[in-house]
């Protein structure tokens, strides 16, 4: 960027020369007439993609050492932060210190200056295309788990406490997990010769299993959450402090002391 404002004002200059182009720094009460820029200075967007990871233990979390000899299982919900990846994008910002006027008179180039919305100089005696950012990644919701309870049996529902549902619930689940081996032997009742009809069974067999035994391990759901701060560097610096990061509660703000510093 330092080197294309050296050129415009090289160009600037040379038209200077010829035409008696006249440019001085715009002062605001003073310069009535003319073509006001600013030059640029660099900032930074900063977009930060973060993973959030929710577990929460399974209704029946106590009887998962009984029925299904689980006992890394969860007993409260915990939420886990994490970065993914940081990205930083270079963009110009009107430096209100670099602020310039083009007198207006014939046989000039001011007429011929291009600046962007913001004021910043673009071109001179030349058509110019501003350029944007793209837009931000967009984040990723958790996917929504579904319902044990549409997978229990009639038994499993009207029993009469929760210590027989657990019982029962582990019951259907190595009831299907045998299905499962019978299945892939060979030798259940109606095996279907087709290896897609096969497979189809084999798939929905592991996702009623998957979701009952969820009841006694628990469940687990990511999200992608993305963040973005603009960063203007007042100097030159290899340090700066731009958000604090919390396993807890995610990015979070500079001042706030519940996160580490980025």
């Amino acid at each position: 960027m330092r080197k294309t404002i050296t050129t415009l004002m090289a160009a600037l200059c040379m038209q200077t020369v010829g035409a008696q182009t006249q440019v001085a720094p715009f002062v605001p009460g003073s310069t009535l007439e003319g073509v006001c820029y600013y030059l640029p200075q660099t900032a930074l967007r900063i977009t930060v993609t973060t993973e959030r990871t929710i577990t929460k233990p399974g209704e029946f979390n106590k009887y998962a050492g009984r029925y299904l000899r689980r006992q890394d299982v969860p007993e409260k919900e915990s939420v886990t932060w994490t970065i993914k990846d940081i990205k930083m994008e270079p963009y110009g910002v009107p430096d209100k210190n670099k602020a310039y006027s083009i007198a207006v008179k014939s046989k000039t180039v001011a007429p011929l200056v291009g600046l962007s919305s913001d004021g910043i100089l673009l071109s001179i005696n030349t058509e110019a295309q501003e350029t944007t950012l793209p837009e931000p990644p967009k984040g990723i919701p958790a996917k929504p788990l579904p319902n044990p309870r549409d997978y229990m049996t009639q038994e499993i529902l009207s029993a009469g406490s929760v210590a027989k549902q657990a019982e029962l619930c582990a019951q259907e689940i190595y009831d299907i997990r045998e299905s499962r081996n019978a299945l892939t032997r060979g030798e259940a009742d109606n095996t279907p010769k087709d290896g897609a009809q096969v497979k189809l069974m084999l798939g929905q067999l592991d996702q009623q299993a998957a979701i009952l035994e969820s009841l006694f391990c628990g469940t687990t759901q990511t999200s992608t959450e993305v963040f973005t701060l603009n960063y203007t560097p007042a100097k030159l610096s290899d340090r700066d402090l731009l958000f604090r990061f919390s396993k807890k509660l995610g990015a979070v703000a500079a001042d706030n002391l519940a996160g580490e510093p980025v």
